[in-house]
C-alpha cells in the first residue's frame, strides 16, 4: 500500500506506516510499519500527515508482534493517543534511501506508470 502525495509546496510524501492503536495509559502508540524493518521509521526523522502539515516525532519504546511501540512528542495520555488511531505517517520522498539494485524500486515510485 504505497501512497505518494504532494504537500502544498509540491514536495512528494510517501506513506511509511500507520498508527493502529494506543498502547498503555501514558500516550504510547502502536505503529504498523510499511518498511522492511519497523525501526526504520525512527531513522527517517520526523514523520508527517498526508499533507505535510502536522509533524510527528517518534521515540521507540519497544515492539509488539510486528508493530513498533513509540511515544510521540506531545502525546502524553491514552486519550490523545486514541485520537491518532488510523493516522497515516508520511516522510518526504527525499528522506528515503536510494535503491541499490538496478531492478529495485519503491512501490510509490511506480504508482501512475503505464506499461
Amino acid at each position: 500500500m504505497a501512497d505518494t502525495r504532494k504537500s502544498k509546496n509540491d514536495e512528494a510524501y510517501v506513506c511509511v506506516g500507520m498508527i493502529t492503536a494506543p498502547h498503555g495509559v501514558r500516550g504510547a502508540v502502536r505503529v504498523k510499519s510499511y518498511t522492511v524493518d519497523p525501526d526504520n521509521l525512527v531513522g527517517y526523522g520526523p514523520l508527517f500527515d498526508a499533507k505535510g502539515r502536522v509533524k510527528y516525532k517518534l521515540s521507540p519504546v519497544g515492539h509488539v508482534r510486528d508493530q513498533l511501540i513509540a511515544k510521540i512528542e506531545g502525546v502524553d495520555d491514552r486519550d490523545a493517543a486514541e485520537r491518532l488511531r488510523g493516522t497515516k505517517l508520511h516522510v518526504p520522498r527525499a528522506a528515503l534511501p536510494d535503491t541499490v539494485e538496478e531492478d529495485e524500486f519503491y512501490l510509490a515510485d511506480l504508482v501512475g506508470l503505464k506499461a
